[in-house]
């Protein structure tokens, strides 16, 4: 009976046993097929995604192929007899086999929600890739991957909505696809798992074994049986049981797997989590040293998350002078993170100071000591840009997708990747160029394309000519180390730094140019009118003018050397800056604005003669071209220190010996000077009376004699000295301002003269004149107040309560009121407007304040833009004690050498900013003032008669044509010198990390 027993229980035991084991191996044999296959699907699709991850450009965009370019060079992948193809090339039928068994292989590309329409491949959001793998049993597994392009530099897309306006948050496609997952194998007709299958034989097994064992032993009475049977049984239990612990593993191995690769994933999007919060914390850092000390505070840190950590690492190539360095060679460099590693001793290079190129050594580069070794002294201060630069050895034109070769001494320190640069001296010096690659074995740069999307569009071409070269833009390698348990993975950006596209109107920045004259490279000095050189004279470098010319014929101004005819009378020297190479770029700021265009200037004079004319012309421009392009006349404004002369003979009879004279006409003016200004100033400059006196005064200045038997000698006598608001329109000039210096009661007024009178009376050496054009639309406004002692100022951003802004660029000027009692009453200037425009009875809040404060109420807002314009002066030497009234004579000093300004803000005023005095004018002639309270009175002039051009989105750079100059008149012009020549104005400062290239 025992043994039928035991019988039975085997026989059920086995039975169930091995209808799990079936199980069991076939479960096996099952996900070790789907194992293979997924690891095979995998592997194409991890290859596919990385390529397309990574690509620059799509060469062909097929359903069931794609070929595209990367930083490694081309690649194709495609479906060809059931099978995945892919290859170096283009063409992907003579690759190499990823992927076999396939019954099907599709590509989806999609620009935000919608399809890519396979044309600009900026506007490429995601690629989407199915595939299905057949199995040996004639069933199928599909798979689908999303890829997202990261280095087609994407910089917007859009999408419309119904009514058809562009969206303005474009959305990537909400796709919900079922992957194969490994760990959750499913049995087909829903019967349990195969893990309870497992348990179950356990938990049968163990119930057997200890039936037996009790029946054996009946109430612990030891049988007298051999125990052959219970042993047999024993042994198979054992025998099933080892067989199910060693097939356990073989399901938990998978599991593992996928848990390590499922942090590999995590590490990347960490690692591209990292890149982003360094974007982001660079662009809200503030100004541009604010952004560098954000790079230096961030790099070699690490920063935490919940399920892992990224870790930052930075190498720039965007330097600053450490110090100041005076007709030094060794300039010493500020390093933000790392010193890239292409920079090692000895290497010899090419960088551009000061606007100019110069050959360099690397000194030293170690840590955070880089030093280089220029070839001929330089002057540079501390916080001077030095930027990498390469001669250019291609000749002729550079047209859209076209190479570039470099020197091959200088390309070795340009990024190997995804510069953005500009060509000084070429045809174009606006324009911000940007190449794929640097192939380093032919020192050659590799699509060259342009960074402005809408001269990319076009077939552009540039000129280059001998002295061309290329200027590196601010540059970063950011190190992105993703870190989730064991695994790291590091992603390396490389970006260029410019300004961000739309930009916030907050983020604004200063942008100062101070020319010293060690050299004219800064002017369009091929194209002056008039001579000029570079001297030494009191201890340092100026301007002198050794030229003054009539106009006639056609003459080249400014920017682009626009042609002009100025038929004015007059002897005159003009000098353009050439601003389009400089930093204060006009046409960045007045776009920055929207069309508003404000700026300072300042300059240094020196004439040792009795009379002068001597200043700067600004909102310079030329109107009424014909059919050639050229201008039939200037318009202008000019401010200038002035004072003329007239010119009468005496005649010297003999008689016996004893000389006398006597008058031979009419005083005439005789300084070259155009007549037009004589007109307008000779009822406001007074010759103090001397215009009536005799031919023997001693107060007459004399010249030269002349004749022979009879004597003549020349005689002269000067005007009030002054400062003089002038423009130039309908080819003529006015008048518009004039402030005396001198007059028969006070010598020296303002402090810039020697304070001496009439044929010995001298414009001071050094004096400087200075004029600050406001530009905007005009809005007056009431109940004026403040909160937490803040009140609107020049440079604030006004918003209003739908959020509508812009940008105050004219200080306020109080009519009435005080902004202490919230009854302050006055207008300012605003441009940039962005949202609905302001209208009468809105209530102003200052962005990045409290938006329930209200500062201000709107009456009214102009319909068209105007100019303020406010001239100051200034003298090198101290005048008494400096104070916070800006319209008196005290006043600190403004030496050569230096730049001082006056506050951006009339609030601002204070004795430690006092360099200036406000010139309130004497006389206005067919100009208002601003109406101001107090001692703004009278010092801002509103005139809208020259303005910069009407604002417009694609407006082109070449048309913008505003020129600055340096306006020297009169026959004394030639002994007149300049220095220290300044231009402030401000530029939209969101520049960021563009997008970059991914390595």
């Amino acid at each position: 009976m025992k043994v039928v027993a035991t019988l039975v229980i085997l026989g059920v035991l086995a039975s169930v046993a091995g209808f799990g084991l079936v199980r069991v191996v076939e479960g096996y044999m099952f996900t070790r097929e789907n194992t293979e296959i997924t690891q095979k699907a995998q592997l194409a699709l991890n290859r596919m995604n990385r390529e397309i991850i990574e690509l620059l450009d799509i060469e062909k965009a097929e359903d069931d192929s794609i070929a595209l370019r990367s930083r490694d060079g081309l690649r194709s992948f495609g479906f060809d007899d059931n099978r995945i193809l892919f290859s170096n090339s283009n063409d992907f039928t003579d690759g190499d086999v990823l992927a076999e068994n396939i019954s099907a292989l599709n590509f989806q590309y999609y620009s935000g929600s919608s399809a890519w329409d396979k044309n600009d491949v900026s506007k490429l959001t995601l690629v989407e890739i199915s595939m299905i793998i057949q199995r040996s049993d004639g069933t199928t597994m599909p798979f689908v991957s999303q890829a997202a392009p990261r280095n087609n530099k994407i910089i917007e897309f859009e999408t419309e909505n119904p009514e058809g306006t562009p969206g303005a948050n474009p959305q990537i496609p909400d796709f919900n696809y079922k992957f194969c997952m490994i760990d959750s194998l499913i049995v087909d007709n829903g019967d349990m798992q195969l893990k309870e299958w497992l348990w179950l034989c356990i938990i049968f097994m163990a119930i057997t074994g200890w039936w037996v064992w009790f029946k054996s032993n009946k109430g612990g009475t030891r049988m007298n049986e051999k125990g052959s049977l219970l042993l047999g049984l024993v042994v198979t239990i054992v025998v099933i049981a080892a067989l199910t612990a060693a097939i356990v593993p073989m399901f938990t191995s998978s599991t593992m797997g996928q848990v390590v690769q499922d942090q590999g994933r995590k590490a990347f999007f960490l690692a591209e989590s990292g890149f982003r919060f360094a974007a982001s914390s660079f662009l809200k850092a503030g100004d541009e040293d604010k952004r560098l000390e954000a790079i230096s505070n961030m790099h070699g840190k690490t920063y935490t998350m919940k399920e892992g950590s990224f870790q930052l690492a930075f190498e720039t190539y965007w330097f600053k002078a450490k110090d100041d360095f005076t007709n030094d060679t060794d300039i010493s460099l500020d390093v933000h993170g790392r010193i890239p590693s292409v920079f090692q001793d000895d290497e010899k290079g090419w960088v551009e100071l000061g606007n100019q190129g110069h050959p360099f050594t690397v000194k030293a580069a170690s840590g955070k000591n880089l030093v280089f070794t220029i070839e001929n002294p330089v002057t540079v201060k501390k916080g001077d840009d030095i930027r990498l630069a390469s001669d250019i050895k291609s000749a002729g034109k550079l047209s859209k997708g076209e190479s570039l070769l470099l020197d091959s001494d200088h390309a070795w320190a340009l990024p190997d990747f995804n510069g953005n640069f500009v060509l000084r001296n070429s045809s174009d010096s606006f324009a911000v160029f940007n190449y794929e690659r640097l192939n380093r074995a032919t020192n050659t740069l590799e699509r060259i394309r342009q960074v402005d999307p809408r001269e990319e569009k076009k077939n552009w071409s540039v000129d280059l000519n001998n002295n061309t070269y290329l200027v590196l833009e601010p540059y970063v390698r950011v190190f992105s180390a993703g870190i989730v348990g064991n695994s790291q993975r590091e992603v390396v950006y490389n970006a260029p730094v410019g300004w961000i596209a739309g930009g916030s109107m907050d983020e604004f920045k200063r942008e100062i140019f101070h020319e010293t004259f060690g050299d004219t490279a800064n002017w369009f000095a091929g194209s002056a009118h008039g001579g000029h050189k570079t001297v030494n004279i009191d201890g340092a470098k100026a301007l002198k003018i050794t030229g003054v010319e009539g106009f006639s014929g056609t003459l080249k101004v400014g920017p682009f050397d626009f042609k002009v005819t100025w038929t004015g009378d007059g002897l005159w020297n003009m000098l353009a800056l050439n601003w389009v190479k400089l930093r204060t770029n006009l046409f960045k700021s007045w776009q920055d604005h929207k069309g508003a265009l404000s700026y300072d200037l300042q300059i240094k004079v020196k004439n040792d003669q009795p009379y002068f004319m001597a200043g700067m012309g600004f909102r310079m421009k030329g109107v009424e071209a014909d059919e050639n392009g050229v201008y039939s006349d200037l318009e202008t404004y000019g401010v200038s220190f002035i004072r003329q002369r007239q010119r009468r003979d005496r005649y010297d009879g003999i008689m016996i010996g004893a000389p006398w004279w006597r008058d031979t006409g009419d005083w005439t003016y005789h300084d070259g000077i155009a007549a037009e200004f004589r007109e307008e100033l000779k009822n406001v400059l007074s010759f103090n009376g001397l215009d009536g006196v005799g031919a023997n005064d001693s107060r007459l200045d004399l010249g030269s004699r002349y004749g022979w038997f009879d004597q003549y000698q020349e005689t002269y006598i000067y005007s009030d000295p002054a400062m003089i608001l002038w423009q130039r329109k309908g080819k003529k000039f006015n008048v518009l301002a004039v402030k005396k210096l001198a007059d028969g009661a006070d010598n020296n007024i303002l402090g810039l003269t020697n304070g001496l009178s009439g044929k010995d009376l001298r414009l001071k050496d050094w004096s400087t004149l200075m004029v600050r054009i406001m530009e905007g639309w005009e809005l007056t406004f009431e109940e004026g107040t403040n909160h937490d002692d803040r009140f609107p100022k020049r440079g604030d951003i006004l918003q209003g309560e739908n959020g509508n802004n812009a940008r105050i660029t004219g200080m306020p000027v109080l009519k009435s009121g005080s902004w202490g009692a919230g009854d302050a009453e006055g207008v300012l200037l605003v441009s940039g407007m962005e949202g609905d425009s302001f209208s009468a009875g809105d209530k102003l809040s200052i962005r990045k304040g409290d938006p329930n404060s209200k500062y201000l109420t709107v009456e009214t807002l102009g319909a068209s833009k105007v100019n303020w314009i406010m001239v100051y002066a200034a003298a090198p030497q101290s005048s008494g004690t400096a104070n916070a009234q800006q319209t008196d004579t005290y006043r600190l000093g403004n030496p050569r050498s230096k730049a001082n300004w006056p506050p951006d803000d009339w609030a601002d005023r204070s004795p430690e900013n006092d360099f200036f005095t406000l010139i309130k004018w004497d006389t206005l002639s067919g100009v208002t003032p601003v109406p101001a309270e107090a001692e703004l009175a009278g010092t801002i002039i509103r005139t809208s008669t020259i303005l910069s051009p009407d604002f417009v989105d694609n407006f082109d750079p070449k048309d913008f044509k505003e020129a600055i100059t340096i306006l020297t008149s009169s026959s004394a012009g030639t002994s007149t010198y300049y220095d220290d020549f300044a231009i402030q104005l401000d530029q939209k400062a969101g520049t960021g990390f563009l997008p970059p290239i991914q390595q």
